[in-house]
């Protein structure tokens, strides 16, 4: 340490960053000469002179500390510290004299040089009025108050935006009024009344938000306030009006929507009209034409007509003024005879349901000439508002009837109801706030957990319990209970003897599965078997095996063997091992299907592309070797592909290599496209499982609850047992293909993914030729999309189909020549099942 202070002493060229580094740094030297001089001479015996260094030195130090409180507090800072130091004077009288010339000098010389901007001015100057104020004897409270410059701000309940130029309610107000309706809303539906001080506390909280929201708060709660006016005390319970009901509805759908309000509000109206009616009369005035005046006075007969009835005279006005006086009479007869072509508890519905669309209506700043007759786009946006708020599909039908049925009684011959957008808004609105029907898993057969030689009969755990607890109980003779509850004789009086103890109702271990579980196993095998796709014995237990893992159960081995198997075909005698039958009498059979609907015929295939494409062959010399760029990478990504007989294309579900997914790699792709990732990059039974619930199943057109056909190869992850239970509950019927046909039977391997392919491969090419870069998995699903939409054209889909004989339905399609190879294998195996029969 001693050499690096000296080195930097002696070396009079080395320069500081930092000026107070230096001045601190000279000053710890002046003083560390002193303390080594005054350790020397306490060595050597001269106090005096020690005593004489240690007082020098405190000297400087108390100097120096002066220094700092003069640099820290004066506008000049350590300029207005080193004036001071550089002009002393002779007295110390006249010390604070001489600061405050040094501090003017500093500013002065301060001012002269170029400007310079602190960079926490700010912060500096709330910092000093924070200090003026506690100084001043005031104690601000920290969590109210705000030190620095904010552009979002809550003062008063109200939120300041000005980033956005807003006022908004807070969210925790918004929520205490939320949760006072629903406290509401649970005493009508308990006691059908509400405690009057709950309902005065809502509008209070209404009102206050009339800052943001308008006066619109004292106009929807003007029916809540006169409930409360009606009673004598606060203690009282109160029963809510209709009306009231109403407007606590309001608040609760339109609470969230009116919670804006602009810093500056657009108030250039092309046209203001004031209108009103009254028993006696109506009129109507328009501000930019003040000699456009409507006016008159009802007759005696029209002064107790239904408001109903004048809205209808007034929309037929145009008609009325050009009919013939002899008929003037009769329209009268029109209003009453309308208001009576539906039930008056429909007709009430509607009409309420209509109000509620009109207030809606104006609510969103749409004109009234779009009120009626409406706007389909306006309606189609009004039932997606209620279905977002509702909670059941009620509220969406009665709006969409109730439209349909205003139209119809003014006549309008274009109804927004016709809209197909507004009826596909309905039927969007059915499904998503449908209540799912959970129906309960029928069990076909009951598997016998004892000996079922043919000299026993069949009985259950439960009926051999039953029976013994009612011969205990003197209920009935052993041969009795033997024969009410189907059970062995001589197995019940062992029971009752003590010879082997009632607990014990089976034989052996018990099984793994439960019987629920087991009968799961059982219909998923024989649904299996029904659609050409028969489990060998080995698979069977690859079956429970899987589905032990999936149910979290542990086998007590790793794996079922061929022992549980054989134990599992005992316990349930519907099943079999039987040979199956060759393919030859397979498509013959298939000639007798005869109701076929190509809309409702799916094939789902996967596909693999990488990175790495094949380029296309190119044109060159006959001694010229040409090469062609790559992306020289080995990424896979695989595309889930579906069409339909009828020429329909599911667009594509990707699945690319990754742990988490990026919407990045969805760049450029079609509508409706997906994606998700797995490990490998490939498809597994997760994945499938969502691209059928999650995808396939929104894209089937005009099903009707008519079956679908789902075409399938026999891979592993289209086979699972939830995923056939699934298509059982929707209607699906998923046909398994035979094994190493889908070359010649899957219609996308036949027609489509060849293209796709060489499609693809010629698209990457011509990237990489104009933009010189390489495919990356940014930009493998823009290309891709390309490549699946001409090659799943409605015209391939249809030749795919028809080349392997699907649809249309035609055997002849195939030919002798391409099974020639599985007529081998056929054959072969033919002979070896003949020589391995008993092990079959």
């Amino acid at each position: 340490m001693k050499s690096q202070v000296k080195k930097l002493k002696t070396d009079a060229s080395y320069k500081w960053k930092y000026e107070g580094n230096k001045i601190q740094f000279d000053f710890n030297t002046e003083n560390l000469e002193d303390l080594v001089q005054t350790l020397w001479a306490i060595d050597n015996g001269k106090v005096d002179y020690a005593r004489d260094l240690l007082s020098a030195t405190v000297d400087k130090i108390k100097h120096r500390n002066k220094l700092i409180k003069i640099a820290d507090t004066s506008e000049g800072g350590w300029d207005t510290a080193r004036q001071y130091d550089a002009n002393p004077i002779a007295s110390d009288s006249e010390d604070e004299a001489k600061i405050i010339r040094a501090d003017n000098r500093a500013v002065r010389k301060k001012k002269g040089k170029s400007k310079q901007v602190r960079g926490n001015g700010s912060k500096t100057k709330a910092s000093n009025v924070k200090k003026d104020i506690i100084s001043s004897g005031f104690v601000p409270k920290a969590e109210k108050s705000m030190w620095t410059p904010t552009k979002n701000l809550t003062f008063l309940g109200t939120h300041i935006d000005t980033d956005k130029g807003i006022f908004t309610i807070p969210d925790n107000r918004i929520d205490k009024i939320m949760s006072t309706i629903s406290d509401i809303d649970m005493c009508l539906t308990k006691s059908g009344k509400v405690f009057v001080r709950k309902v005065a506390s809502l509008v209070g909280q209404i009102i206050s938000t009339s800052p943001v929201i308008g006066n619109i708060v004292y106009l929807m709660t003007k029916h809540l306030s006169i409930d409360i006016n009606s009673v004598h005390s606060w203690n009282s319970y109160i029963h809510l009006s209709v009306d009231s009901i109403d407007q606590i509805n309001f608040w609760r759908f339109n609470l969230h929507e009116a919670n804006v309000k602009p810093f500056k509000t657009d108030v250039s109206w092309q046209t203001i009209v004031y209108s009103d009616a009254s028993n006696t009369g109506y009129g109507g005035y328009i501000v930019e034409n003040p000699y456009n005046i409507a006016h008159g006075t009802w007759l005696e007969s029209e002064v107790s007509t239904s408001s109903t009835w004048k809205e209808l005279t007034a929309a037929f006005a145009g008609e009325l003024q050009n009919l013939p006086v002899s008929l003037l009479s009769k329209v009268n007869l029109l209003p009453e005879l309308l208001s009576e072509s539906r039930a008056a508890s429909t007709t009430k519905g509607y009409y309420q349901s209509f109000l509620r669309w009109k207030k809606w209506a104006i609510l969103n700043g749409i004109e009234n000439c779009d009120i009626l007759p409406a706007k389909a786009f306006h309606v189609a946006i009004y039932l997606a508002s209620l279905t977002q708020s509702s909670n059941t599909v009620s509220p969406v039908v009665q709006a969409f009837y109730s439209l349909k049925w205003i139209h119809s009684l003014i006549g309008s011959l274009c109804s927004p109801t016709d809209s197909s957008l507004v009826i596909n808004v309905l039927e969007g609105a059915k499904r998503s706030l449908a209540t799912p029907t959970n129906k309960k898993e029928p069990i076909s057969a009951k598997p016998t957990f004892l000996r079922h030689d043919k000299k026993y009969r069949l009985y259950s755990p439960m009926a051999l319990t039953n029976a013994y607890i009612s011969v205990k109980n003197n209920e009935m003779s052993q041969r009795k209970a033997a024969l009410q509850f189907n059970v062995p004789r001589q197995t019940l009086r062992d029971r009752i003897t003590g010879k082997i103890s009632p607990d014990c109702v089976t034989t052996g271990r018990a099984p793994v599965f439960s019987l629920e579980e087991e009968a799961r196993i059982v219909e998923h095998v024989k649904s299996m078997a029904s659609y050409g796709y028969g489990y060998t014995r080995q698979e069977v237990t690859d079956l429970a095996t899987d589905f032990a893992h999936t149910i979290k159960i542990k086998p007590r081995n790793e794996e079922f063997t061929l022992r549980w198997f054989e134990g599992f075909i005992k316990r349930w005698p519907e099943l079999r091992v039987v040979k199956p039958r060759s393919l030859e009498i397979l498509r013959a059979k298939c000639g007798s299907v005869a109701n076929d609907k190509p809309h409702l015929i799916f094939n789902v295939d996967e596909k693999g592309i990488t990175l790495n494409h094949k380029p296309p062959n190119v044109v060159s010399g006959i001694e010229c070797n040409t090469s062609s760029v790559t992306s020289g990478r080995s990424s896979t990504t695989t595309i889930l592909g579906c069409g339909s007989a009828s020429g329909f294309a599911v667009p594509p579900y990707f699945v690319f290599e990754g742990k988490r997914m990026n919407n990045e790699l969805m760049n450029g792709a079609t509508p409706g496209a997906v994606g998700a990732v797995s490990d490998s990059g490939w498809s597994n039974t997760n994945i499938f499982r969502q691209y059928l619930t999650d995808h396939f199943l929104k894209y089937i057109p005009g099903r009707n609850n008519d079956n679908v056909l789902l075409l399938l190869d026999g891979h592993k992850s289209h086979v699972a047992v939830d995923i056939i239970e699934w298509a059982q509950e929707h209607h699906i019927i998923i046909h398994v293909l035979p094994a190493h046909t889908s070359h010649i039977l899957q219609p996308l391997d036949v027609g489509c993914y060849g293209p796709l392919q060489r499609i693809y491969d010629n698209e990457c090419h011509k990237t990489i030729r104009q933009n010189s870069s390489v495919i990356t998995k940014y930009n493998i699903c823009e290309l891709a999309c390309k490549a699946y939409q001409k090659a799943l054209s409605p015209e391939n889909l249809q030749s795919a189909f028809r080349k392997t004989g699907i649809y249309p339905l035609d055997k002849t399609v195939i030919n002798k020549d391409q099974l020639k190879p599985l007529e081998v294998f056929t054959t072969n195996n033919e002979c070896k099942e003949t020589t391995d029969e008993p092990n079959r």
